[in-house]
């Protein structure tokens, strides 16, 4: 049980840590007040929440397979949403704009994943002895997610300072491409993702059920055993939309310099 509750929290809760410690980097571009994380927050969890209940009706609809389809749809909003918040930034829109994409992506992330572990731990708490390890799971699970939030906040300071100014745009682009990662995965379960062979298994290197392999999942959409049409998904939603956003920002920087010379 306490072992089981650490494994959700690295699976279902990082994901939520990681993308506000990554909007929190692009907030900074923007002079955002952080006002749009605790809004997000609260529309996630009441989100969550009302999955939650309807998570049976959602689960039995088209013919069983309408959490999958469901899921799948949401990860792909995210995706969206979050190149919509990147181009918003970049291009240096109006920061009101960009505090609304950042909170709707909060509350998206938070009431998919939170759906997913209040599941488990409605399921648990009733069992008999099984409220101590699950406690105890609940606080080592949230202290190794806020100890990796923290960590990569800080990490991303630095890059952003000593490395490259758009580290947080990248970072953030490839936590986007691993959300049609997961999309992908449940649509494969139910037939609708083209199938093909493995191009490799590396679970005898990192193990995607595994503390490491979760964290990698939830930053990029790690997959130990992708498919070609999976690795061919992932490069396109990662790098077109990259080499778009840097070439329409370097486009908008030419005509700022072209403006001050005028």
């Amino acid at each position: 049980m306490l072992i089981n509750t650490v494994i959700l929290f690295l699976r279902d809760a990082l994901p939520i840590f990681i993308i506000a410690v990554l909007l929190l980097g692009l907030s900074s571009k923007y002079n955002s007040d952080n006002k749009w994380l605790f809004g997000g927050i609260t529309l996630g969890t009441i989100a969550s929440l009302l999955l939650t209940n309807s998570i049976g009706f959602v689960a039995h609809s088209f013919d069983s397979t309408g959490l999958e389809r469901f899921f799948s749809m949401l990860y792909v909003l995210i995706y969206l949403m979050i190149l919509w918040h990147v181009w918003l930034v970049l291009m240096a829109k109006k920061p009101s704009h960009c505090l609304i994409t950042a909170l709707v992506i909060i509350a998206l992330v938070l009431a998919l994943n939170g759906a997913n572990f209040l599941v488990y731990i409605t399921g648990y708490w009733s069992q008999s002895g099984a409220v101590q390890p699950l406690l105890l799971g609940v606080v080592l699970g949230s202290g190794i997610c806020i100890s990796i939030g923290v960590l990569l906040y800080f990490l991303l300071a630095f890059s952003e300072q000593n490395l490259s100014p758009y580290t947080s745009v990248m970072l953030i682009v490839l936590y986007a491409g691993g959300q049609l990662m997961q999309a992908s995965k449940l649509l494969l379960q139910i037939d609708v993702f083209p199938e093909g062979e493995l191009l490799w298994d590396t679970n005898q290197m990192i193990k995607e059920s595994s503390e490491l392999g979760h964290f990698l999942t939830a930053l990029f959409g790690y997959d130990a055993t992708p498919t070609l049409s999976q690795l061919l998904m992932y490069l396109v939603a990662v790098i077109v939309p990259l080499a778009v956003l840097f070439q329409l920002k370097k486009r908008l920087l030419a005509n700022h310099l072209k403006q001050e010379v005028c």
